[in-house]
Order: C-alpha cells, then sequence, then structure tokens
C-alpha cells in the first residue's frame, strides 16, 4: 500500500522571507526580484493568500512521522542540487 501525502506545517512564512532564507543559506549574491501578479499569472487566475496546510491526515496514517521544519527541508534540498551540480 502506498500512500502520498502534501505535507506542511502550521507555520507560515512570507514569500520575501523565504527567499531571504534560501539567500542566506546558499550564500547567494543573488537579487531578490519583486513581479507584478499581473505578470506573473495568466488573466483571472486566483491564488490563496494564505496556505496552511493541515496534517491531520499525515499523522492519523502514521503518529512516528517526525515532520521535517522548513529549514532542514531547505538545507536538503540544496544539499541534493549542490550533488548534482
Amino acid at each position: 500500500m502506498e500512500f502520498n501525502f502534501n505535507e506542511g506545517s502550521g507555520n507560515t512564512v512570507a514569500i520575501l522571507d523565504l527567499a531571504r532564507m534560501i539567500k542566506a543559506m546558499t550564500a547567494s549574491d543573488s537579487a531578490i526580484t519583486f513581479v507584478p501578479y499581473a505578470e506573473t499569472y495568466e488573466k483571472g487566475f486566483e491564488d490563496m493568500e494564505n496556505r496552511i496546510p493541515d496534517t491531520t491526515r499525515l499523522t492519523a496514517v502514521c503518529p512516528a512521522v517526525r515532520p521535517l521544519g522548513l529549514e532542514e527541508i531547505l538545507r536538503r534540498t540544496i544539499a541534493y542540487h549542490r550533488e548534482r551540480c
């Protein structure tokens, strides 16, 4: 049996803060560029302002699972991509 979850946490993070975290963790000197919403999405597209995942299903199926924090996820993702470049 296989289970798939799009898992998160009850913590929120602003996209700007996420960009700053990634820059700091990668020691990047890249600029953070702000692109207007209308240029990013096609006309009529609607996005949620805030998303807070519900982990109830994950913990019900896998009570021993310890979800990773955002910093650990970023650390692993950065390491993964550095190993392949």
